[in-house]
């Protein structure tokens, strides 16, 4: 909006996505739209994304494949340099931290006994956002997590570091769209504690979406490695793609 009033032209990164319920993801679905009327430029992952704005004006740039996959690219050249503790033993990176996810019951009621009933048989690593420690904290619960005996809580990696230790888990359980994203390219197993999802990265190949439905989430932890699939890196640049469209239109600096 600020770049409208000032009368710049406007351009939409990971434009397109839509789940087509303005509730979830809330409020990032109802950030979309409102972005869609603003936007000149429309940067999309792939032509599903273009389809989704053909109502709306402006220039629809097909990458390929989303700017996610450049920085997985950029991540993965420093893999000798991301080492913990905990990666001694195997392990599964858990990241939650959606609005829904976190001030919602289901928090209580779901997720938490889920992640207990996981970890009684594989080592947890739990990353602790910001917005998760804080409700974890006001809950009463973070100190019972903390000396769980196969619960590690984690502060917030840095991204490399995040590639790199989801790289080498067994698998990964997250609500997180970038996550998503991220791990698509990776091929790392991932359950996705959502009931929709606005991304079409991973789907049916190694990105199970949960829907918390009981029987396929014990299903996809206890075996994780039928979903494990090959990096999927291939040869799309979406960021050069975007730099060179901007240099194109010759602004003014």
């Amino acid at each position: 909006l600020l770049g409208k009033r000032a009368g710049c032209l406007v351009g939409h990164i990971e434009s397109g996505c839509r789940s087509y319920n303005i509730f979830s993801p809330f409020p990032e679905e109802i950030s979309r739209l409102i972005v869609f009327q603003l936007a000149d430029l429309y940067f999309c992952s792939d032509e599903t994304a273009v389809k989704n704005l053909i109502r709306y004006k402006g220039d629809k740039i097909n990458l390929g494949a989303n700017t996610m996959l450049d920085g997985v690219r950029y991540a993965i050249q420093y893999s000798s340099q991301t080492r913990f503790e905990f990666q001694n033993k195997p392990y599964g990176i858990v990241s939650i931290h959606r609005f829904e996810n976190i001030f919602t019951n289901r928090l209580t009621r779901h997720i938490l006994p889920l992640l207990k009933q996981i970890a009684r048989t594989r080592r947890l690593i739990l990353t602790l956002h910001p917005t998760t420690r804080e409700r974890l904290t006001a809950l009463g619960l973070f100190d019972e997590l903390a000396n769980h005996s196969n619960l590690v809580l984690h502060e917030r990696f840095n991204f490399v570091d995040w590639i790199n230790v989801c790289n080498g888990a067994d698998f990964v359980i997250t609500d997180g769209g970038s996550n998503q994203q991220e791990l698509s390219y990776l091929g790392v197993p991932t359950l996705l504690l959502r009931n929709e999802t606005e991304s079409p990265e991973g789907l049916g190949r190694n990105v199970i979406l949960s829907k918390f439905d009981d029987e396929l989430i014990t299903s996809f932890v206890e075996h994780p490695e039928r979903y494990r699939k090959m990096p999927a890196l291939g040869d799309a640049f979406p960021s050069e793609k975007i730099v060179q469209k901007i240099c194109k239109l010759q602004l003014p600096l």
